[in-house]
This record gives C-alpha cells, sequence and structure tokens, in this order.
C-alpha cells in the first residue's frame, strides 16, 4: 500500500447532507494492518474525519515532500462558500510504528491548523483524541510537534494504568503519555 487516507476533499456534490450535515468526508472509517511506504505526502492522513481509527499500522518513510507519517489534516472541499470544512473529531490511533529514518525532514505525527484568506481558522483536530500503543523512529534528532491548538490535547485509552509498552525506550513510545513525540533517535 502506498498511502492510506481518510478522505480528503471531497466536493459537495458527493456529500449526502440528510445523513451527513456537517459535510464529515468520513465517519466511522478504519485504516488497519497496512503497510505504508516510501509516500511524498502523508502516510496515513485523517481529514474531516468523524470516529476513524488508524490501527496496528507500519508506516516508513512518508511524507517526504510534506505532512507527516500520521497526519490530522483540513479539508478545503472545493474552498465551496456552503461547505462545513469540519476539524477531525474523536479519532483514535492505537498500536502504529511509525518508521522515519532516511528523510532528510523527517516528521512523525502532524495537526495542522492553518489561517486562510477565502475560508477563515481551519484545524486538523477539534477536541481530544485517544493516542496509545503507538512508537516513533525518525533517525534524527527530535522535531517539535505543533499542537493545533492549546485546548487541543490527547487522551491515552487506558488513563491510570500501566502500559505494556513502558519497558521500551521512554522517548519512542507515547504509551501512556498525553501526548505523543514527535520524533526520536534510537540510540546507537
Amino acid at each position: 500500500m502506498s498511502w492510506g487516507w481518510c478522505w480528503f476533499d471531497t466536493s459537495l456534490s458527493s456529500s449526502d447532507t440528510v445523513v451527513n450535515p456537517s459535510y464529515y468526508e468520513n465517519l466511522g472509517g478504519v485504516i488497519r494492518n497496512s503497510l505504508v511506504t516510501d509516500t511524498r505526502f502523508a502516510g496515513i492522513g485523517l481529514f474531516a474525519t468523524r470516529g476513524a481509527h488508524v490501527l496496528h499500522n507500519t508506516i516508513r518513510r512518508a511524507g517526504s515532500d510534506g505532512m507527516a507519517g500520521i497526519y490530522l489534516g483540513v479539508a478545503t472541499q472545493d474552498y465551496d462558500p456552503a461547505a462545513g470544512r469540519p476539524a477531525n473529531v474523536d479519532p483514535t490511533i492505537i498500536g502504529n510504528i511509525v518508521d522515519q529514518t532516511g528523510l532528510d525532514s523527517p516528521s512523525c505525527f502532524g495537526i495542522r491548523f492553518s489561517v486562510e484568506d477565502e475560508l477563515g481558522v481551519l484545524s486538523g483536530l477539534d477536541g481530544s483524541f485517544t493516542i496509545d500503543h503507538n512508537l516513533y523512529f525518525s533517525g534524527a534528532p527530535p522535531s517539535v510537534q505543533r499542537r493545533a491548538r492549546s485546548s487541543t490535547r490527547a487522551t491515552t485509552s487506558r488513563p491510570g494504568r500501566p502500559s505494556a509498552l513502558t519497558r521500551l525506550p521512554d522517548r519512542g513510545s507515547d504509551a501512556g503519555r498525553e501526548r505523543p513525540p514527535a520524533c526520536w533517535q534510537p540510540r546507537g
């Protein structure tokens, strides 16, 4: 598989506003047990999703020209003034391995936030999300993680309980953390 996206910029003519009045691009989608390698943009990207699940995937060298290995993006929906352009809501991201070793500017995890002249403020995430038991490798020094806004925070799926991954190097795992590291460099 070259990439996995829960979807990106569906035209309004393709939206059923009776079932989906908020113009989500994907409702309850699942990307599971995939191998994603050598992509120019996001390895796995969520765009305007509600309740999407990203589970037990391996992502290698993804986003060489932009985005990140796992990316919460923004859907512009053809810049149509009637579109809802919702942020991702309630995504679950568990048990993934992101290995960005070999990329010039590795980014393991990203959330887009932008202000556009025509569309105003757009965020890749609204509210909290579940992220746990993921491993991140960059082959480079840790990069900065940008959050969509200060009120956005991650929650773990098992708060207050020890994680099965706590025995692994702390810097490379998001198990039991409120938010994941952007990437880390394995010790050699």
